[in-house]
């Protein structure tokens, strides 16, 4: 509904050179484009790509090499829930992009995606974090 849309558009999200994300108060959503160096054997399939999540963080890799890799995630997630899947893209931005899906444990807005990541705000008023 309308009145979810615009709540959600609200809250925090995040671009940068190797990947974007997006939330809802109960999800968290992270595209990852991936390099054309990765496409180099073939067509990116679904068994050459691998997601695993070490000690509340992130490790997204492609053969074996990490593609997106986060020491600690924001907050908890629910492991048994989080999926990726393959996307091709469209012919504006063309290439492969993994589109990660994870599960709040604690359905509320997340600051940051994860604690490396400073928050905008923090930024722009020169604090370190």
């Amino acid at each position: 509904d309308a009145a979810a849309v615009s709540s959600s558009s609200s809250l925090k999200r995040g671009s940068y050179e190797n990947y974007s994300w997006t939330q809802n108060v109960d999800d968290v959503e992270i595209t990852v484009p991936v390099p054309p160096e990765f496409l180099r054997l073939g067509p990116l399939k679904t068994k050459r790509v691998s997601l695993t999540f070490p000690r509340g963080g992130l490790h997204l890799a492609v053969d074996n090499l990490p593609l997106l890799v986060f020491p600690k995630l924001f907050d908890k997630i629910s492991i048994d829930d989080a999926s990726w899947s393959l996307d091709d893209g469209d012919e504006k931005t063309g290439g492969k992009k993994i589109v990660i899906s994870l599960e709040k444990s604690d359905p509320r807005e997340w600051a940051v995606l994860h604690l490396d990541e400073q928050p905008s705000s923090a930024k722009k008023k020169g604090i370190d974090l």
